[in-house]
Formats: C-alpha cells, structure tokens, sequence
C-alpha cells in the first residue's frame, strides 16, 4: 500500500507582551496575549516504506492529551491539541525572563520542535531563538507537556512531529514621564 507523507507543518503560538501603565500608580505591568499563527506546507511523497513520523495534516488520529479524549471526529481534536498547547505554553512561559534579559523592543521568536513518540512522550525537544536563556525556557516549557495518548496511523501508534513559535513583541521602554 502506498503512504501519503508530508513534510513540514507548524502550528504556532504568538505570546505578546505588552505594557499596561497604571497613570495613578506610575507603575507598569506586563500583559500576555495570544495570537494564532498556522504555517503549513504539504509536499506528497508515494512510498511502500511505513512512516516513523507522521505529520498532522495525514494522520488518520493526532495525539492528545487526556483533556481532549472527549474529541472524537479528528479535526476537532487537531483543534482541541493545538489549543491545549497554547494554553500551556502561556501559562507556564516565564514572560518576565525577556525583560529580564534587555532585549531591544520589537519581536523576538523562539522555533521549538519536538515529537510527541509511539508512546505519547514528549521528546526531541530543541529550540532556536535570539538569546539562549529563551531558548533554554521555551524546551523547559515545551518538556512539562503532559503524556499524551500516542497518534495512530494505518492502525499503529507513530511519532508526530511538530514545530511551532512562540513570538514576544517587547514594546519600547517606558519614559519616566510615561510615554514610550
């Protein structure tokens, strides 16, 4: 039987960090927000050979977590997947860590890939970005995902790559006279 393979698929996280000044209170805050970004390539390649990494666009059943079992139709579950991770990725990232480093305003992207395996474990975890402290978090981050209940393609559990990122917009400091 010939398999379907495709290449190349993100889904995407943007975390923005902002800030909210208090007139009264002369202080600043730091706002989280999150965006959607879908990247998506598809390249069709026929092969008799079983594919060890199935991308999320042809497999038959994604990987998920125990929140997303209620799911049953596929694409319901990419979606609920994919909002999962989201939510984990704002609650858990330290968005004081790009301030804490001094980076120039504007945005800033960290590329985390990783596979969740035949067993459902998280694994593979790397990350690319513009200071290695971000990138040493964003594996942190991406590593407490919970086990998930593995992907199922042609009947058997495989790995399923992902690659997604998460974006900081670092707005101009804050002038003492509170414009940027």
């Amino acid at each position: 039987m010939k398999n379907k393979i495709g290449l190349v698929i993100s889904i995407g996280v943007m975390l923005l960090i902002g800030h909210i000044s208090n007139a009264q209170e002369k202080e600043s805050k730091t706002q989280l927000t999150e965006e959607t970004v879908e990247e998506i390539e598809i390249i069709e390649i026929e092969s008799d050979e079983k594919p060890s990494n199935v991308p999320i666009h042809v497999i038959e059943s994604v990987p998920y977590p125990l929140e997303c079992k209620h799911t049953k139709v596929n694409e319901e579950r990419k979606t609920c997947v994919t909002g999962f991770i989201k939510k984990h990725i704002v609650r858990k990232f330290n968005t004081d860590l790009a301030e804490e480093l001094s980076l120039e305003s504007g945005r800033k992207r960290i590329w985390v890939r990783f596979k969740i395996d035949k067993t459902g474990k998280v694994v593979d975890v790397s990350a690319r970005g513009p200071h290695p402290k971000l990138e040493e978090e964003a594996i942190r981050v991406v590593k407490l995902l919970p086990e998930f209940t593995p992907g199922k393609h042609n009947g058997e559990a495989v790995s399923m790559p992902y690659m997604m990122p998460i974006v900081f917009s670092i707005p101009e400091p804050i002038k003492k006279d509170g414009k940027q």
